[in-house]
């Protein structure tokens, strides 16, 4: 490849001092990382998962009389040992419990703790992909066109426990690549610090943690042997980390048993080759509705279906990715000369096969959340596409213009799903749900009743409430009114009811009235 084709696939990589290519990237990162923390944080899900793992650690920060794990300083309070209970048997890891204390610590506002989320998830998602764009000599512009998924939007925001794996595997594996690339030992260790968090957060990270895992003790042996003092410290941050948490893996030991899946191993071994799942706009009907799109307008529908058709190409890209991933592959295999590109495309393949295995041994195929902690390894067979696109045809206008037009499409469906969320207050699938800023006025206006009134809908009203999320889920009414203050001056008496406002067809607002005054169709529900 002439340098002049070198200088064309290194777009964004530049080492010219100044200019939009080389700072324009971070800024923009920058840019998506802030408008996903700050536009309307309240436009968020709070079904089910969101207030238990709030009540969790608010449970451990209160101090859990039955436990006597670790002390948070200048607290009563204790790290939590235990997560949330999963739909397969499981019990998750303490991780995102330990976050939410500390949010707890600063916040007891729900909205802010969204926000302070959205930083601390977006912001680490992105310094990692532009990170190891960077170390595959790739655009960077590929980690800007990434944080415009709609998916890493509604992931960054939401209050859960298995969506911090997405910043967690992307920090290392980009940590790990600047370790490859540069063999120092800071980036091992904070790779090592990113997979031990992992499994601590949600198991089907092992998918992960095991390729990279066997990549640094097999491959990496005579670093080892060379830098004992660094392999050392990074065996001590593992431990460390799981030593804080080994109440947790005590009573994994002590009560977990393997549930066998139901469904088809074969489906769960193939699921793996939908993993550009992330890096499109696919499958947002899953949460927001059948038919979300259709209800924009007139002409806003053709024009978001085309977009979202379009980023179906990262399905494609992934596969390709996947055959020049192997033939990178195989430089290893021969005992080559290989790259660091060449050692991350053997680990992403490895990382491909083993949540292959271990979506086939739990029938899993379900849900585009199992592709938390190993979105980034499709993420590389991605950049492994792109790169070679660039190389081979950089001089054709469609090569030019394939990046640009697919961030386009990203960003008008993720601006489509933005507006109808707030225009709608959420949706009525138990996907989304109406949002939590919905949910936290319809609570502020509860509060507002007496006390003997909040009693009777907490209690009965509740069981039988024409909201379904509350009845299905009394979770989110019960931690929102832990949360928030109760309000200053009279009270209002009488049972209380809470409904939809339905104004129009599919519309997700709340109101809550007085049964006496409330409208007629609903009072007799």
């Amino acid at each position: 490849m002439t340098d002049e084709k070198s200088s064309q696939v290194l777009v964004g990589c530049e080492d010219e001092v100044g200019g939009w290519r080389r700072h324009g990237p971070c800024i923009v990162l920058a840019v998506i990382v802030l408008a996903t923390a700050f536009v309307r944080p309240g436009d968020t899900p709070w079904i089910n998962d969101e207030p238990l793992l709030i009540h969790q650690a608010m449970r451990f920060n209160a101090g859990m009389p039955d436990h006597s794990g670790i002390q948070i300083p200048f607290t009563n309070g204790t790290l939590a040992y235990l997560g949330l209970y999963g739909n397969r048997g499981a019990r998750y890891g303490p991780v995102p419990v330990w976050v939410y204390q500390l949010f707890l610590l600063i916040t007891h506002d729900p909205i802010v703790m969204v926000m302070m989320r959205a930083i601390l998830v977006g912001g680490t998602t992105a310094a990692a992909m532009y990170w190891l764009s960077r170390s595959m000599k790739v655009t960077p512009w590929l980690a800007v066109v990434a944080m415009l998924s709609p998916w890493m939007w509604i992931y960054s925001r939401q209050l859960w426990d298995n969506s911090f794996c997405i910043p967690l595997s992307a920090m290392a594996i980009a940590a790990y690549a600047g370790f490859l690339l540069t063999r120092r030992p800071w980036p091992l260790w904070l790779s090592a610090a990113c997979g031990a968090l992992l499994p601590l957060t949600h198991l089907m990270a092992f998918a992960l943690i095991v390729p990279l895992g066997l990549h640094f003790a097999l491959g990496q042996w005579r670093w080892i042997i060379r830098h004992g003092w660094s392999a050392l410290i990074t065996l001590i941050i593992v431990a460390g980390i799981q030593a804080l948490a080994w109440p947790y893996w005590q009573w994994m030991w002590m009560n977990y048993r393997v549930e066998p899946g139901e469904g088809s191993p074969l489906a769960g071994f193939f699921f793996p080759l939908l993993g550009g799942h992330h890096l499109s706009a696919a499958g947002l009907g899953n949460i927001l509705g059948d038919g979300w799109l259709y209800t924009t307008g007139r002409v806003a529908p053709y024009l978001i279906a085309a977009a979202q058709a379009f980023t179906l190409l990262a399905y494609a890209a992934v596969w390709i990715g996947m055959f020049l991933a192997w033939l990178r592959a195989r430089r290893i295999i021969r005992r080559a000369q290989a790259t660091a590109s060449d050692h991350l495309a053997l680990i992403a393949l490895g990382i491909w096969f083993c949540q292959g295995l271990l979506d086939a041994s739990q029938c899993v195929y379900d849900g585009p959340h199992y592709f938390n902690a190993t979105w980034i390894a499709y993420a590389v067979f991605v950049f492994f596409t792109v790169e070679a696109l660039y190389r081979w045809a950089w001089d054709s206008v469609l090569t030019r213009l394939a990046l640009p037009a697919y961030g386009l499409a990203l960003l008008i469906v993720l601006g489509a799903m933005i507006a109808k969320v707030a225009h709608d207050g959420g949706t009525r699938t138990m996907g989304y749900g109406t949002t939590m800023a919905q949910q936290m006025a319809a609570v502020a206006q509860i509060r507002g009743f007496s006390d003997d009134s909040q009693k009777q809908f907490a209690i009965v009203g509740i069981k039988q409430c024409p909201f379904p999320q509350w009845s299905n889920y009394p979770w989110a009414f019960v931690v929102l009114r832990g949360l928030l203050p109760p309000p200053s001056g009279p009270r209002s008496d009488g049972p209380i009811l809470v409904h939809y406002r339905d104004a129009f067809p599919g519309d997700a607002r709340i109101v809550v009235d007085a049964v006496a005054h409330a409208p007629s169709s609903v009072a007799a529900r």
